[in-house]
């Protein structure tokens, strides 16, 4: 039972973190130089602009491990 337990518990961290994830890519093009970065592209079709920031996202995503390594190494302590 515990198991399943910390298995949902993950899934719900999961979720929240996607959710972010999203939610930041949204409000990525207000934040100055964050989203101009070289490697970040903008797609414009009739009818359809796509954004999709891979540098961005790959820098970020590096960030964020760094800072989860640093929070598990501090929190064994």
């Amino acid at each position: 039972m515990e198991d399943q337990l910390a298995f949902l518990r993950l899934l719900l961290v999961l979720l929240i973190l996607t959710l972010g994830v999203v939610a930041s890519i949204v409000f990525v093009q207000h934040i100055p130089l964050i989203g101009m970065l070289p490697g970040d592209v903008e797609f414009d079709f009739p009818g359809i602009s796509l954004y999709a920031p891979i540098t961005t996202t790959l820098l970020l995503s590096a960030l964020l491990t760094g800072l989860a390594f640093l929070v598990q190494r501090n929190s064994k302590k």
